[in-house]
C-alpha cells in the first residue's frame, strides 16, 4: 500500500501504523504505537471525528518536505455502531505533483507544436498556390522571406543548449 495507515483508539492513542506511516512521521522508522495522533499531526481533527462520527477527508498537510492528503475516518463497532477509534489515511502527493508538473510542461509543448504545425501548413498552402498558378519566382521569394525557423537556427540552438528538455522548450518557443 502506498498510503500510510494509522489506527487510533477513542483517546487518540495509536494502536497500529503501517511502514509507510512510520516513514512519513518518523524518518528513523520507529514504531508509532502508543503515541498520540495529535503529537504527530497537530492539525488532526480527531476529537470531531470521534465525537460526531463523521469522516474528514482530503485535508492537505506538509510533512517533512512532503505534501500529503489526510483522511480521518471513524471506526465503528459493527453491532452498536459506536465510534471505537479512527483510521487515518495519509496519501503522499509529492510525486503526483511532480508528475503533474511534467504533464503540464508536455501539454504546453504539444500546444506549441500544434500551433507551429498549423502555421507551417498555412505557409505550404501559400507556396502551393503560387506553384499552381505558375508564379514560381513569387514562391521562391515567399520561401526566402518566410518567418519559419530555419534549420540553421535550430541546429545552432541544439549545439548551444545540451539539456534536451530545455533545448526542446526553446526551439518550441522559437517556432511559436
Amino acid at each position: 500500500i502506498d498510503d500510510g495507515l494509522i489506527a487510533t483508539d477513542t483517546h487518540g492513542r495509536i494502536l497500529f501504523s503501517n511502514q509507510k506511516a512510520a516513514e512519513l512521521f518518523s524518518p528513523e522508522g520507529g514504531s508509532l504505537s502508543g503515541r498520540r495522533i495529535r503529537d504527530l499531526y497537530p492539525g488532526s481533527r480527531f476529537e470531531c471525528v470521534a465525537s460526531a462520527g463523521e469522516a474528514i477527508l482530503r485535508r492537505s498537510w506538509s510533512l517533512s518536505g512532503h505534501t500529503v492528503l489526510i483522511d480521518e475516518i471513524p471506526v465503528r463497532d459493527q453491532e452498536s455502531r459506536a465510534v471505537r477509534g479512527t483510521l487515518v489515511v495519509i496519501a503522499d502527493r509529492t510525486e503526483l505533483m511532480r508528475l503533474s508538473d511534467d504533464l503540464f510542461g508536455a501539454r504546453s509543448m504539444l500546444d506549441t507544436l500544434r500551433a507551429f504545425n498549423h502555421e507551417f501548413l498555412n505557409k505550404l498552402h501559400v507556396i502551393l498556390g503560387y506553384l499552381q498558378t505558375g508564379e514560381i519566382s513569387r514562391a521562391i521569394d515567399f520561401i526566402s522571406n518566410s518567418t519559419l525557423v530555419t534549420s540553421r537556427s535550430v541546429r545552432e540552438t541544439a549545439d548551444r543548449i545540451r539539456e534536451t528538455r530545455i533545448c526542446a522548450l526553446v526551439i518550441g518557443k522559437m517556432m511559436h
